[in-house]
């Protein structure tokens, strides 16, 4: 499960293939250009992620006031220089641990997008009644395919994320947003506008036949089974 973290690693510096001003600092996979002697092998230095969202103090302090993206310019997107993608900034911290959590304490925060009208509704509080899923980009994690192992990829529809199913018998639906603040959508008149609730209805009876399926298993009867997908196509 993905999660926004801003943590802190030990520098790993590379030289810039088509540039003598600016080095690359690799993190994981990722990496990140920055000023030639900024930084030195095993510097710690706290790791901004994409779509972090800086404050302005710590702009300042970098020099990249009004220099990012979004219309505060605040946020982080990967970008090219001098044909190398840089992925994220990185930031000193001396005083830090390797592996220390800074978001709270640099005041770093993630973004997130405004959600369209289509895509809103009526919700009400659901706890632990949720799915909460993202996919890890696997940049994170360099080591975890091994040379020689077998492997089967597929590809990701990229639409908008659905959950439906049943909540101990219950019928509800969600989104991906929606259902990481435990929150499920009305499946009444208030929400006869709202794409997931519709995608809902209309997959309905199929889930009421595999809950009924789960009550029947020899195994014993699974009340809570959730259906996870992307919505895709026109309006999407």
């Amino acid at each position: 499960m993905a999660e926004f973290e801003v943590k802190v690693y030990r520098a790993r510096i590379e030289e810039h293939p088509f540039a003598d001003a600016i080095e690359l600092m690799r993190i994981g996979d990722y990496r990140s250009v920055v000023r030639k002697g900024q930084f030195q092998d095993g510097d710690l230095v706290a790791y901004l992620p994409e779509q972090s969202i800086v404050p302005d103090r710590l702009l300042e302090e970098m020099g990249l006031k009004g220099k990012l993206s979004g219309p505060d310019c605040n946020r982080i997107r990967a970008v090219r220089l001098r044909g190398v993608v840089s992925e994220g900034l990185v930031y000193p911290m001396p005083d830090a641990a390797e592996g220390d959590e800074v978001a709270e304490l640099l005041g770093v925060t993630k973004y997130v997008p405004t959600v369209p009208p289509e895509l809103t509704g009526q919700v009400y509080h659901a706890p632990g009644q949720t799915v909460h899923y993202d996919i890890e980009n696997v940049k994170k994690y360099p080591d975890a395919l091994i040379e020689g192992e077998e492997v089967i990829v597929t590809e990701k529809i990229h639409g908008t994320q659905c959950q439906m199913g049943y909540y101990r018998g219950e019928f509800l639906a969600s989104s991906k947003l929606y259902g990481a603040h435990n929150q499920a959508l009305a499946l009444d008149e208030s929400n006869d506008g709202n794409l997931y609730v519709r995608m809902a209805r209309q997959c309905r009876e199929a889930l009421a036949e595999i809950n009924q399926d789960l009550q029947r298993r020899p195994d014993g009867p699974h009340p809570t089974f959730y259906v996870v997908g992307e919505i895709y196509g026109r309006g999407v």
